[in-house]
């Protein structure tokens, strides 16, 4: 931190925040962070039943997660957030009741349920089991329904897509408020268009593109040996994706979007089609100049999210098109 902050002033209302690990941060660990000013912290939870923690090689026991949250409220900690995951292989509904149950009783200020994303191709540790051991669609939705209506039932606000604040949380104040803001790292009360990504596979935003350093450690070295930004990719954003980026993140914090009269014809051809789909599943409600997403809609969140990505839009419309040309 101190080397970080060389040459710069930190700001009297600064909000710092760190990911710790309930199997060893300690309380010399949470002392030094307090002292060196943060107030929030976060532990990664996944699931607390044991099959499921020894199958994802997470063996982590609630007297850690217990022991980790008093002592950072203890010391003076003003925010403990929880990272929980349905779908997981092994899971099952009583297994997850569980989890959702101990960690209420823990009351966390936020948490964040997420969905679990199978990808073995990228990442190796999920090699170890394969598709038999995950659960079925239906099994899925179950695990998330019962989770989110026990949050929920304890006082939890839903207050978007993955997480949930209790009423004292300033991330509920926003949700209510209209001012929450959404970027890289999740949903924030910070409005600043400008986000800055240190080191290896960090993203960056600058409010009118994005840049990636790196994500192998070898090439983000070489950068900086050279004395160059660890870059290697990157994208500026035309004023149609500024627009487009608006609409998605205002179906991410505030329920509804209104059209704007630019690239309306972009709206007509491409989203209104695929908004249209699911208005006939009581997702959405058509409004005059917009739509609002119904209480099922909330639950659908990314798919809302979807029919205002004109990228993917355009993609998916050129396709069959490619597809024909590749045969004749």
């Amino acid at each position: 931190m101190q080397f970080l902050l060389q040459g710069a002033t930190l700001h009297t209302d600064a909000e710092l925040s760190i990911e710790g690990h309930p199997n060893n941060t300690t309380t010399e660990h949470l002392a030094m962070l307090y002292a060196l000013g943060f107030r929030r912290i976060s532990y990664g939870v996944q699931d607390l039943d044991e099959t499921v923690q020894r199958i994802i090689n997470r063996i982590q026991p609630l007297e850690n997660v217990v022991r980790a949250t008093t002592e950072a409220r203890r010391i003076g900690f003003t925010s403990v957030n929880f990272d929980l995951v349905y779908g997981l292989p092994k899971q099952h509904l009583a297994g997850l009741q569980h989890t959702v149950e101990e960690v209420i009783a823990l009351r966390p200020d936020r948490i964040a349920f997420y969905s679990y994303a199978h990808v073995p191709w990228t990442s190796r540790g999920q090699r170890l089991y394969n598709e038999q051991d995950l659960p079925s669609a239906d099994e899925k939705m179950a695990l998330y329904l019962a989770g989110r209506n026990m949050l929920t039932a304890a006082g939890y606000a839903d207050i978007g897509m993955d997480h949930y604040a209790l009423p004292h949380d300033p991330l509920y104040k926003a949700w209510q408020d209209g001012s929450l803001h959404r970027n890289f790292m999740g949903y924030t009360t910070q409005q600043t268009r400008l986000l800055i990504g240190l080191g290896v596979s960090s993203i960056s935003d600058a409010g009118h593109a994005f840049a990636q350093n790196h994500k192998q450690l070898g090439d983000y070295y070489a950068s900086i040996e050279k004395g160059e930004l660890p870059i290697f990719k990157g994208y500026e954003l035309s004023e149609e994706d500024v627009l487009f980026r608006k609409y998605i993140l205002d179906v991410c914090c505030k329920g509804k979007v209104e059209f704007d009269t630019a690239f309306s014809d972009v709206l007509e051809e491409h989203c209104k089609p695929a908004l249209q789909a699911l208005l006939a599943d009581d997702l959405i409600e058509w409004q005059p100049n917009g739509i609002t997403i119904t209480a099922t809609g909330r639950n659908f969140i990314r798919n809302i999210a979807r029919c205002f990505d004109v990228h993917l839009l355009r993609q998916q419309a050129d396709a069959p098109a490619k597809r024909f040309s590749q045969a004749v």
